[in-house]
């Protein structure tokens, strides 16, 4: 089932000349706080466990939401002068591949269930992050804190998590999470309704490290329910949260929504951490559909990137474009900026995917960017792709590792079946210190349920391949549940990122659960993976220096953190030298040429306190690591 009707392709031809000028034509605007409150969860958590919720009529919140959307754009004109970066070789793997070169996923640590469905709403929407100490989840129905062993804390409704702004409206649907290291707090927020009949953004940050505590929430207006904001993304860097959504208009002859624009909320991250927040600025883009901001685990980077799935297939390639947010916090600029090529095209049409026991179909969702993270310079993403290019007849995931310097592809690869034996959709990726990758998704068959898989990608593996997928927890049962709409929901996001803790990653993916009472049931599900090279099996408890490749080697060491990092280079080009504490943050990053051969740099770093560190080097595609001892 297509999902995009003929009107939307009729109207990106029109519009086709005017786009690629509209893209230079941005409005800019401030919108103040029109609502804030203070809420404490476990207090809230307590009280709901004496007063149950009432429990809302079930709904199909993305059917409720987006009937009759019309004018979605994709596959826009690309210019003549666009870079393409040409991927050769074998890029692709999948849960049957039975080559002897390639390497199984890490089997996980842990794996247990989250939030199961409580009949009340599809999609759940799934997403969730760790901290320090706990796992959070929120979904469409109910959000959810838990230990990292799989027991609950604290369960809370939605309503309730809000109440903080219970005075002028509630909340509606599509939340979103992200725990950032950098600043040891939590920010999420999610759609909401005001009683002025105005839809609005609400946004929240938690007061510490212990999502148990403390929230600071604000409302911000984005205008009467004839525009719709839908489908939020959050990202950050160290200066701003940053808000986007697609924008639809109501056109009262028609009868339909059509798309109108990209809003871009740039949010004053410090003011939100403080408890100060006035107003936010935001951007419209008129030409580009979902704008994907980043996650930027780099804590001096000073950019903030944004990636759009921008054409699947021109002339034989597929294109994403990136933009940026630079400037002040308080007076931010952004620019829809350049675009990145790769000769390996897809489809912008959506197929529904098969599913075992059961002739209906699962919707696998569309070609949205959702994930994309900034890691050691690099711009890291993943999104679901619709192949062949020329006629889709399945899902898959891609992920790439864009250089934004050069504006070029460092890498490209894909979860992908040519038999169409599998399915991936609802893809997320998270990205170690080291640079190894972990993407959690979803996975569909006829030969399976609605299962959770993820796949593992080493530094040191070869460029471009992930290694063979696991499902690591298996649907239970066939799946249908519409409430009245007309596809069978499954979605919309999905959560992958790194423990802050120990350096590991965790993926939360949704699966097909048990229909014990008759009804079809979503549930979703944890896993805890340690990367094959993490840091921590890196370093061992002593303060024995550890050799870990011998083109990198520091001297002296233990030293004062004065010191000579030399590093044999097998090709020159642009490289970085980052040093990371144990617990994954970054604490100094240079940006260097390297040359063909022996290389050797001068390292004077003031004030550093003393203890364990690793020095990375990335140059080419390549990390390679060595500890570091640091006296006083």
């Amino acid at each position: 089932m297509k999902k995009y009707l003929p009107l939307a392709v009729a109207i990106t031809a029109m519009i086709a000349t005017a786009t690629i000028s509209h893209s230079q034509n941005i409005t800019q605007t401030t919108t103040p706080v029109i609502g804030h409150g203070v809420i404490n969860f476990k207090q809230l958590a307590d009280k709901e466990l004496i007063n149950p919720p009432k429990s809302r009529l079930p709904r199909d919140v993305e059917t409720e939401k987006k009937k009759d959307l019309k004018g979605i754009r994709h596959d826009l004109p690309v210019p003549k002068d666009a870079k393409v970066t040409v991927v050769n070789g074998d890029f692709t793997t999948t849960i049957d591949d039975v080559s002897p070169l390639l390497q199984p996923s890490p089997q996980p640590n842990k794996v247990f269930n989250g939030l199961i469905d409580n009949n009340q709403v599809i999609p759940p929407d799934v997403m969730g992050a760790a901290g320090p100490h706990h796992l959070f989840e929120t979904l469409n129905s109910q959000y959810r804190i838990s230990h990292k062993s799989g027991q609950t804390i604290s369960t809370l409704s939605l309503d309730n998590f809000w109440s903080g702004l219970q005075s002028v409206g509630f909340p509606y649907s599509d939340p979103h999470l992200v725990y950032d290291a950098n600043t040891n707090r939590w920010f999420t927020c999610i759609v909401g309704i005001l009683f002025t009949n105005h839809f609005a953004i609400f946004v929240a940050a938690s007061e510490t490290s212990d999502p148990t505590g403390n929230w600071y929430e604000y409302a911000l207006d984005t205008g009467p329910t004839t525009t719709l904001p839908d489908y939020p993304l959050l990202g950050y860097n160290k200066k701003w949260i940053v808000i986007t959504t697609n924008d639809f208009k109501y056109d009262p002859n028609s009868g339909f929504y059509f798309f109108k624009h990209s809003r871009i909320s740039v949010i004053n991250k410090v003011q939100l951490m403080a408890d100060k927040l006035k107003s936010a600025n935001i951007f419209f883009d008129p030409e580009l559909y979902t704008i994907s901001p980043a996650e930027t685990m780099d804590a001096n980077e000073e950019k903030e990137y944004l990636l759009t799935d921008y054409n699947g297939n021109f002339q034989g390639n597929g294109y994403l474009k990136m933009g940026t947010i630079t400037g002040t916090r308080n007076d931010p600029v952004y620019k829809p900026g350049f675009f990145i090529g790769v000769n390996r095209p897809w489809n912008n049409f959506s197929v529904d995917v098969p599913q075992k026991g059961s002739q209906e179909l699962i919707d696998a969702g569309e070609t949205k960017m959702r994930s994309v993270i900034v890691r050691n310079g690099f711009v890291w993403a993943t999104h679901t792709v619709f192949l062949p290019a020329s006629n889709a007849t399945r899902a898959s995931s891609d992920w790439w590792q864009i250089n934004p310097v050069t504006q070029t592809v460092a890498q490209y690869g894909r979860l992908d079946d040519a038999t169409c034996r599998y399915n991936f959709s609802w893809s997320s990726m998270a990205v170690t210190a080291t640079n190894d990758v972990l993407i959690g998704a979803s996975a569909f068959s006829k030969k399976i349920y609605a299962s959770a898989v993820y796949a593992y990608r080493a530094s040191s593996d070869a460029a471009n391949t992930i290694r063979k997928p696991i499902i690591y927890k298996q649907g239970k049962a066939p799946y249908f549940k519409t409430y009245g709409g007309d596809r069978n929901r499954w979605g919309d996001y999905s959560a992958t990122c790194i423990d802050p803790a120990n350096g590991t990653f965790w993926t939360l993916q949704e699966f097909a659960y048990y229909p014990a009472d008759s009804l079809d049931r979503w549930g979703t599900v944890w896993a805890n993976v340690t990367p094959a090279e993490s840091i921590t099996s890196t370093i061992s408890s002593s303060d024995a220096v550890v050799n870990s490749d011998n083109r990198v080697t520091v001297s002296p060491n233990p030293s004062t953190g004065n010191f000579i990092l030399n590093y044999v280079a097998k090709k020159a080009g642009n490289a970085t030298i980052t040093l990371y504490s144990l617990n994954g943050s970054m604490v100094y990053n240079q940006a260097i040429l390297m040359k063909e051969g022996m290389n050797q740099f001068n390292i004077n770093l003031q004030n550093i306190a003393h203890g364990s560190y690793i020095v990375t080097v990335q140059n080419s595609g390549e990390a390679k690591k060595e500890k570091l001892i640091v006296v006083q």
